[in-house]
């Protein structure tokens, strides 16, 4: 959590030096804010498929909406070049009691304990992108995405409690995008 806060207040910085007309003089740059609200509508867990216990942290669980922000900054390296990177925090948290007991992770949560939740999707993408044409009204590059995944579910009972953390790169895209710009 204390990473996600650096990496946000830096972005943060970033965010507002260029909007300062500091960096956005400069056509090289370019930053991007995403924001809404997150609803958790389905989520099955079943931590490890072979022996967990498969239920859902939102049937039977309070799960409140939250507040999502994506960060993307650009940089143009020459004319036809670009890298950017991508920062996205996801938590939901929930609430309730197990109607069943849960086994977690090899953790054993009683029937009818008060279970507290964490779901947490962190993602941190980098892109490369060439533009093959840039013309007009259209814009045709060719490049990929690479992401860093950095997912968490945590079931907290009291004395009892268990974490499965996943990290892991995942390629996303490799390939043409056609955009048609408007003027």
């Amino acid at each position: 959590m204390k990473k996600s806060r650096t990496i946000f207040k830096l972005m943060a910085f970033i965010a507002i030096f260029m909007s300062a007309g500091w960096l956005s003089g400069q056509s090289r740059w370019r930053f991007d804010f995403e924001n809404g609200a997150a609803f958790n509508g389905y989520n099955d867990v079943g931590i490890p498929k072979s022996t967990g216990t498969r239920f859902s942290l939102t049937e039977g669980f309070d799960v409140k909406p939250v507040y999502f922000f994506r960060l993307r900054l650009t940089y143009r390296i020459g004319g036809r070049h670009a890298l950017s990177a991508l920062f996205a925090p996801l938590s939901f948290k929930a609430s309730g009691r197990s109607d069943v007991p849960i086994r977690f992770n090899g953790t054993d949560f009683l029937l009818g304990a008060d279970v507290n939740a964490l779901y947490r999707f962190n993602s941190y993408r980098l892109t490369y992108r060439y533009d093959l044409v840039d013309t007009g009204p259209w814009k045709v590059s060719l490049g990929f995405t690479a992401k860093i995944r950095d997912a968490a579910i945590r079931l907290d009972a009291g004395a009892i409690e268990s974490e499965k953390t996943n990290v892991g790169v995942v390629l996303l895209q490799l390939g043409l995008q056609t955009v048609r710009q408007s003027n």
